[in-house]
């Protein structure tokens, strides 16, 4: 490839977060450290047993977790391997690695939800912005204005589709999602695997996101798959629109204007012709 472009905002914080472990301690009734965990599960199983087998009244115990933080240069090491085994999996002519930058035009465009309400409470990795900045001082990382870095790098892959064809001279590296909605090659670099994504492939995840939502990103999806609809698609009774019922609807669908006809359709059938509502700034 001439050039692969990288996601570097997951590369910064499975970095970060790979040197921050959570530590679970079980206490007895009077107070008294049982023992420490490396799981909230394995805390769980510990007090069933204590219970069950051994008769043990654990009604009164009591679990608490605190963090254990590592330090900032073996965060940076997992970083640079992370570098590293992209480099060496995929062969470029540059590689060119993206961060998402502090403001986003999704905060301006989302009125139903906050853009991403769900991840506020959320605990950043401590070493986060400490890994943002190695990544620019050492690889040259681009911080991407008013969008996040999946759009420079999903715009970058698009660009060279529209250039190359499917001969496409980029690639992207992400284990990203929401970049199955590029047309071309993906390299997942957590399972080291290659993903061709046609343009019809990327238009119906596209379709299929626009049906399902994103409640990891706080993105309302349809609530519900009209009735009429789902009689005339055969798609089943089922509450709510998940990935395979998104895909069954869309089946047929050959062009990005038929998967937005049909998706319109189903939002209509669902709220009709208008939907007037509060938007979450009130």
């Amino acid at each position: 490839y001439k050039y692969c472009v990288i996601d570097a905002d997951i590369i910064a914080y499975r970095s970060a977060a790979a040197v921050e472990n959570t530590i679970y301690e079980l206490y007895d009734q009077d107070g008294d450290l049982i023992q420490e965990f490396d799981s909230a599960a394995s805390c769980r199983i510990h007090q069933e047993e204590a219970r069950e087998i051994f008769n043990i009244d654990t009604s009164n115990w009591v679990r608490k977790s605190r963090k254990v933080y590592g330090e900032l240069d073996d965060a940076k090491k997992v970083c640079d391997n992370f570098c590293k085994f992209i480099e060496k999996n995929v062969k470029a002519g540059k590689y060119i690695y993206y961060l998402s930058g502090d403001k986003n035009f999704r905060k301006d465009v989302a009125s139903v939800v906050e853009y991403k309400h769900a991840r506020k409470s959320n605990e950043k990795p401590i070493h986060l912005k400490a890994i943002r900045q190695h990544l620019i001082d050492k690889y040259g990382a681009r911080v991407t204005p008013d969008c996040e870095c999946d759009d420079a790098i999903a715009c970058a892959l698009y660009q060279s589709y529209e250039r190359c064809g499917v001969d496409t001279d980029v690639c992207l590296a992400s284990i990203d999602k929401d970049l199955r909605g590029s047309v071309g090659i993906i390299h997942d670099f957590i399972k080291d695997e290659f993903h061709c994504v046609t343009e019809i492939e990327a238009n119906i995840w596209t379709g299929v996101q626009a049906l399902m939502g994103d409640p990891t990103d706080s993105i309302p999806g349809l609530p519900n798959m009209p009735q009429e609809i789902r009689k005339q698609y055969n798609l089943g009774n089922y509450r709510g629109v998940g990935e395979k019922t998104a895909r069954k609807y869309l089946e047929g669908c050959n062009s990005l204007q038929e998967i937005y006809t049909r998706i319109l359709e189903a939002y209509k059938g669902h709220y009709g012709d208008t939907h007037t509502y509060k938007d979450w700034r009130g």
